[in-house]
């Protein structure tokens, strides 16, 4: 990918930043186009598959592409709003989701977009309460080892259940296993 940029700006004189927006946008619609067409042909490859998730992403690339001086135009009212819809959206996915529910493919959009939009929604400063909750210390340290907590769930939860001889966590042993992880 660099290398394209790389070959691109040395061949046209267009921005390096420029030509990273166009390839983000490339990727993001080519990937959530396939996530889209695949999932429900084969759930568990589209799930896994990086080519199928890589949109997820670019969107992040693209946030972070956004200029900050634009970000800091944007009125209060509405990073607040865009905060607030941001979490609204990622936990309805976490309410809503079903182990029945077609994911990734279109059904990714709600918690990817609502973590964007939150995301964007803190970026000015002025993000109003819910980037307020959000920037509390316990809020803070998950957001730490969210990456680390995602890679460890899963085999501690599996360790749990085949150890414990159940066929899922109940609360107390999910709490738990979290703790764990």
């Amino acid at each position: 990918m660099f290398g394209a940029i790389a070959f691109a700006m040395k061949k046209t004189r267009i921005a390096a930043k420029s030509i990273f927006v166009l390839m983000m946008i490339s990727i993001f619609a080519l990937s959530l186009a396939y996530s889209i067409y695949l999932t429900p042909k084969n759930p568990g490859w589209a799930y896994f598959a990086t080519t199928t998730r890589v949109w997820e992403l670019a969107l992040g690339g693209l946030l972070a592409a956004l200029p900050r001086n634009a970000i800091l135009r944007i009125p209060g009212f509405v990073l607040s709003t865009l905060n607030a819809a941001g979490l609204i959206m990622v936990l309805a996915s976490a309410i809503i989701y079903t182990k029945e529910t077609p994911f990734p493919g279109y059904m990714a959009l709600l918690p990817t977009m609502g973590t964007a939009f939150a995301l964007l929604g803190t970026s000015g400063g002025k993000g109003g309460v819910v980037a307020q909750l959000l920037s509390l210390r316990p809020f803070q340290y998950v957001g730490d080892v969210s990456y680390s907590l995602y890679l460890w769930h899963w085999p501690v939860t599996i360790y749990a259940i085949n150890l414990l001889g159940i066929e899922k966590l109940d609360l107390t042993y999910g709490l738990v296993a979290i703790v764990i992880s």
